[in-house]
Order: structure tokens, then sequence, then C-alpha cells
């Protein structure tokens, strides 16, 4: 705070660069960051998802109210949310625990009612907030960049963002 944040400042201020931001995967760092100085973006990795929509609506709205824009990476929660409930799904890093596995079948059987693919749902969820600016995945395979190119451009009826709150799995006034 004292020495790296204001020389990236500087920096900023003289034109060496445009932005001043962040990238971490906790949103606790974020809250506290953005209490005490302006950011102009926040990466904030899987925990702002489908699958964890509820932790990060203060943080949202702090954003909104300081123009910090976030990029959400983490989409798929290390996998799970692109492969669904499925034997060896991860999780956070590691295998996925049994209450994982089930939020994401409940999430999966509302995205199979609607033809939505859950990994669509998964990526194109966080864009639903203002506050976020872009949705950020990676991958080592030609396919799986293929499909999520694919998936980025697919239609979600609405629906399956009101069934999801419906079933208690979403806060529509979140996002």
């Amino acid at each position: 705070m004292k020495s790296g944040y204001r020389a990236l400042e500087d920096l900023k201020k003289e034109g060496s660069i445009r932005a001043v931001g962040l990238g971490v995967n906790t949103i606790g760092i974020c809250e506290d960051l953005l209490s005490k100085i302006d950011l102009d973006v926040i990466l904030l990795a899987g925990r702002y998802t489908l699958l964890e929509p509820f932790q990060a609506p203060p943080l949202l709205e702090t954003c909104r109210q300081k123009g910090t824009q976030l990029v959400i990476g983490g989409v798929f929660n290390s996998g799970i949310m692109a492969t669904g409930p499925v034997e060896g799904a991860h999780y956070d890093y590691g295998p996925a625990p049994r209450s994982v596995l089930d939020r994401v079948g409940a999430i999966q059987e509302i995205c199979d009612r609607h033809d939505v693919p859950l990994a669509a749902a998964a990526f194109r969820f966080p864009g639903l907030h203002e506050a976020v600016a872009c949705t950020l995945v990676g991958t080592a395979k030609q396919t799986t960049l293929s499909r999520n190119l694919a998936q980025s451009k697919l239609p979600i009826p609405e629906a399956v963002w009101t069934d999801l709150a419906a079933a208690g799995l979403l806060d529509m006034g979140a996002s």
C-alpha cells in the first residue's frame, strides 16, 4: 500500500499504464482493498459463478458504485460446471464433495429442461451483472476452446435464470 500501489498510481498518472488492478480468488481482499484504494479492474477467479453466486453481490455493488470493472475467471469452478456432476468431477482444484455434486446436479436439471448446456449457462451467468466487463476462460484444448466460443453465443432463455432463482439456486436481485 505504501510503495507498490503508489508506484502504480504514479505510472498511471504519467500515462505509462492505463489501469491498476488486482487478480485474486478471494472476495474479502477485494472488499478490503476497495475500502482503501481505487482499482480500475479486478480479476476474480472462481468466486462469482453460477455455482457460487451468493457471496459476491456486495463486492459487485461496490464495484458498480466505484466504477471498478470485474473480469470473472474460473466460471467452471475447476471443471465441474463444464462436465456436470460426473464421477471424478473437480471443484476448487480437488475432487468435488457430495454437496457440490448435488448442487451442480440441481442446476444441470434446470438447464436440461430448457435445452441449455450447463457450461453455456455457467459461462454466461457472470455477464448478467453490469459490473462484469467480461468473462475469462482458459483452455489447453482446441475442442474446449471451440465449445466455449460456440456456447458464448447461445441464447439463454430468461426462464433458466428465473427457474434457478425459484429453486433457491440463484438470487436474481444480485445479478
